[in-house]
């Protein structure tokens, strides 16, 4: 159910917030936004809190069914501690996708294109990345999951694998500290 969530928000954040910045520009209402009583970083946080807004939605409506199907399909080798890691790592992973669509939505002169790049670099990150990492060290005796932290699928794989919570907690903890950097 995590994985699900985590892949819904990276169509549904970007769809949402690709056009932030970029279509203001592209409509020439940017004008307008500077010219009104707001800083610059003001309007910037209010173009990230809507995106965040999709984030909480998508996130208000996965809660129940996780809570449902993790009570219900509980394995052993999946702890409390570790659903809600999981759980929350999704979240924090959505609002680090929010600030990446704002930061590339604002570079951008057009939102197809910050659109485009969004889901290149979404592509890049979460799916070429994790093959050319599995390819360049094929031995299994390296930990992988080091060089692909940021990546949240690997991440819950990574969670599932364990049953006492203490590495699990411990783990995640850097992944949602670089997202939060970010």
């Amino acid at each position: 159910m995590v994985y699900l969530h985590c892949l819904l928000l990276c169509f549904v954040v970007p769809s949402v917030a690709h056009s932030a910045i970029a279509s203001e520009r592209e409509k020439r209402t940017w004008d307008f936004l500077l010219v009104a009583p707001l800083s610059f970083a003001q309007i910037v946080v209010g173009k990230f809190m809507s995106a965040c807004a999709a984030v909480a939605a998508l996130t208000a409506a996965f809660t129940l069914p996780f809570l449902i199907t993790f009570i219900v399909y509980r394995s052993n080798d999946m702890t409390y501690l570790g659903a809600v890691a999981g759980f929350l790592a999704s979240v924090v992973f959505g609002v680090f996708l929010s600030a990446l669509c704002i930061f590339i939505s604002a570079r951008s002169r057009k939102a197809m294109s910050a659109q485009a790049g969004i889901y290149g670099l979404l592509l890049v990150g979460l799916i070429v990345l994790p093959i050319l990492v599995d390819v360049a060290f094929p031995y299994q005796g390296f930990d992988k999951s080091y060089l692909l932290f940021l990546n949240p699928f690997v991440f819950f794989t990574y969670l599932s694998s364990f049953s006492s919570p203490e590495p699990q907690a411990l783990h995640g903890s850097s992944a949602m500290v670089a997202y939060v950097g970010f």
